[in-house]
């Protein structure tokens, strides 16, 4: 049978997507797609170009990149979670990003093994500004889960290009230009960001918003009912009181009358 419903989800999902969330993957895309060019290969440039270096050098500076990594993203995702709006995981991915792509951009300077730490340590440090940040973005901007799997989707692909077009660029011009390239790539990738500035602190102010209206329109409500709810039991001891005095007024009303009938028998 021909379901409508299905067809309006399925379109949803492959529908243009929110400039967000477009702007993010593109993004993503140029950053983590370069760094993909040297990916395969940074084992190769450290053992050629790095004075002293032997193996144990790079299960160094890979433990020092993950290690920092891990730590420091839970300070970035505790942070995320402290402050309201989108503003600072917009900075932190913008920061994190741009600081990678220097990083790449110095890479050709760097000689002695101690450099080589430092810039695992920088590296380790942009990633968990880049990463926590960069998928609270995604995940507030798009409509359907199905959109992430798009995402890895494209993403894959393009790494699995980069990884050839990296070893083909470093046989034919060598390390130097490569990281030139990432380096360069990672920049565009972190300034395209700034397209979706304002949309990003626009949700947050329209977010605000709302969130100030519901709480006002909560405080109007609760001040009726207490209003209504404090007129009520002052009615009904008004009501219970004037009772209580006409029953005393009648009361006086009949002992006088019996007392004046006594006297006259009497």
């Amino acid at each position: 049978m021909y379901n409508r419903n299905e067809e309006k989800q399925s379109s949803a999902v492959f529908s243009p997507v929110d400039k967000v969330v477009g702007v993010l993957v593109l993004s993503d895309v140029l950053i983590t797609g370069s760094f993909g060019l040297i990916a395969p290969l940074f084992a190769i440039f450290i053992s050629q170009d790095i004075v002293g270096a032997s193996l144990e050098v790079i299960a160094i500076f890979t433990a020092i990149y993950l290690l920092t990594k891990s730590l420091f993203q839970l300070v970035t995702t505790e942070l995320i979670q402290k402050i309201k709006g989108e503003k600072d995981e917009f900075y932190f991915d913008f920061i994190g990003a741009f600081a990678a792509s220097m990083v790449y951009l110095v890479f050709p300077l760097i000689n002695a093994v101690p450099e080589l730490y430092v810039a695992a340590f920088i590296l380790g440090i942009s990633a968990a500004l880049t990463y926590p940040s960069w998928s609270a973005l995604f995940n507030h901007h798009i409509k359907d889960t199905k959109v992430w799997g798009m995402y890895y989707t494209v993403l894959d692909c393009v790494l699995a290009l980069t990884a050839i077009i990296g070893a083909m660029i470093a046989t034919a011009l060598g390390f130097d230009y490569l990281f030139l390239i990432i380096g360069s790539l990672g920049v565009v990738g972190s300034f395209i960001l700034l397209i979706i500035k304002k949309d990003v602190f626009g949700t947050a102010t329209k977010n605000t918003t709302k969130r100030l209206s519901k709480t006002l329109k909560g405080d109007m409500i609760e001040e009726r009912i207490l209003s209504v709810a404090s007129k009520k039991p002052i009615k009904k001891t008004t009501k219970t009181s004037s009772r209580a005095t006409s029953k005393k007024s009648t009361k006086k009303i009949l002992v006088k009358k019996a007392k004046s009938t006594r006297q006259a028998n009497g």
